[in-house]
């Protein structure tokens, strides 16, 4: 993405003749907030060591205000300090503010103050944002046609992205690698073009595995279906798309559509009203499903408390297809009945005595 990419330039290449002041605009509510991070970044001061209302400034950097005097920071010009700091520095100040459509501030203060950086200081300024956003703000347009020279489409590598993040987990880290495809293709489906979203929803699947016991953990085919749900859960739920309660209508989704499909009923389709859930099984092809491995409550506890308890994961395996054993309760077959063939129907629900009487 637009921030790993920046961030991977700034941390490889050699800057000797530069300095980046990089800001994040994420969740800022007023200019006054970006003007204290530039000031902060611009001296070299950790943001800690100092009262968030007062700085105090050697006369080598603000010699026309005096010698070590108090300034509010709004007080602070930085037109002064960006003179002052570049003859000192004898390097070439260039400016990154990451996630320009994400802040709350009025979108024309905030490139009001940017324009004083461009056109008044001549500074070099790179903004990193996603334009289709940008573009609902007020007077985006117009300000892009007055300061924005040059404008570059980066696409994503999803590829060396996802080997950076592999190397934040551990216990999972051969499940996740082997599923490489199947976390690419829930991407590519989701649209979001979002890697934030991968990176996370790696690490909370790193939290979850740790409550998997480790004789699931070859079972590949299993792995897989796991994964490839919960990715899609927990990308369409970062995205805002999807909350997790909606998982209850998994019944009834189920239940409609074999209807449906019995009835081969055009109109009922029609009327019926599609629920969030069920948008998200068709997207993800997860319709199909024998169940979705873990029962509704629990996807809903995982995904708003990130924890399961272990003996529940297991008997919920151990009830799928995957792990069949001979205690398999017999309420589950009768779950998925429009799933079996007639022959197995009727060898599982069909009396013996009702067979008898019927070959009679």
């Amino acid at each position: 993405g637009k921030t790993f990419f920046i961030n991977n330039y700034l941390e490889k290449e050699p800057h000797k003749e530069k300095k980046f002041i990089k800001i994040s605009l994420f969740g800022t509510k007023s200019v006054d907030e970006i003007h204290k991070q530039i000031i902060f970044q611009l001296i070299g001061t950790e943001e800690g060591s100092l009262s968030n209302s007062l700085i105090k400034i050697g006369s080598s950097i603000l010699d026309s205000f005096g010698k070590k005097i108090n300034l509010g920071i709004h007080d602070i010009p930085i037109e002064h300090v960006l003179k002052t700091l570049t003859k000192k520095l004898d390097k070439e100040i260039i400016f990154i503010f990451d996630d320009l459509e994400r802040i709350t501030v009025n979108i024309p203060e905030i490139l009001g103050y940017i324009n004083i950086l461009v056109e008044r200081l001549h500074l070099k300024t790179i903004l990193l944002a996603n334009e289709s956003e940008l573009t609902k703000k007020d007077q985006y347009k117009e300000f892009k046609e007055k300061i924005i020279g040059k404008t570059f489409l980066l696409k994503q590598d999803f590829n060396t992205s996802f080997d950076t993040f592999v190397e934040l987990i551990n216990i999972s880290k051969t499940a996740i690698i082997d599923n490489k495809t199947t976390i690419e293709n829930i991407f590519i489906t989701a649209n979001y073009h979002n890697l934030r979203h991968v990176r996370q929803s790696l690490l909370d699947f790193e939290h979850f595995f740790e409550s998997i016991e480790e004789k699931f953990h070859s079972k590949k085919e299993l792995m897989q279906e796991l994964i490839e749900i919960f990715f899609a859960f927990s990308i369409e739920i970062k995205n805002g798309k999807f909350d997790i309660k909606d998982i209850k209508d998994l019944q009834l989704v189920e239940s409609i559509e074999y209807y449906m499909e019995r009835m081969n009923d055009k109109k009922k389709k029609k009327e019926f009203t599609r629920k969030p859930l069920d948008l998200l099984l068709e997207k993800y092809s997860l319709t199909n499903r024998e169940g979705l491995l873990l029962t509704e409550k629990m996807w809903i506890e995982l995904f708003n408390f990130g924890i399961l308890r272990q003996s529940d994961i297991t008997e919920s395996f151990e009830n799928s297809k995957y792990f069949v054993v001979k205690s398999q309760k017999e309420w589950i077959p009768l779950w998925h009945y429009h799933e079996l063939e007639d022959n197995e129907f009727k060898e599982k629900f069909i009396p013996e005595s009702d067979n008898r009487k019927k070959q009679v």
